[in-house]
């Protein structure tokens, strides 16, 4: 999988990144779709309810066009819960 990335989607892959709001929009879009960011980091900001959290996690993985899987970490109050 990685053999076949380029230089600039293997740096990509490095580049974690946040998003404003709490719905897939094209921020996020942007991020997974054309700069290819390796992490989506989920702030309290961007979570409102459980089930609101499982649409946008859904989200986030269905906009991916590569088959490196996202990491979905999260913050909450300084302690870092990861979802993959």
């Amino acid at each position: 999988m990685i053999d076949r990335m380029s230089p600039r989607e293997r740096v990509a892959q490095l580049l974690v990144a946040g998003f404003t709001g709490t719905r897939v929009n094209d921020e996020i879009r942007l991020l997974v779709r054309q700069l290819r960011v390796g992490a989506i980091v989920l702030y309290s900001r961007n979570i409102n309810t459980p089930e609101q959290l499982k649409t946008l996690t859904a989200g986030i993985r269905g906009s991916r066009t590569l088959a490196c899987p996202h990491s979905l970490p999260s913050t909450r109050k300084g302690r870092g819960h990861t979802h993959q």
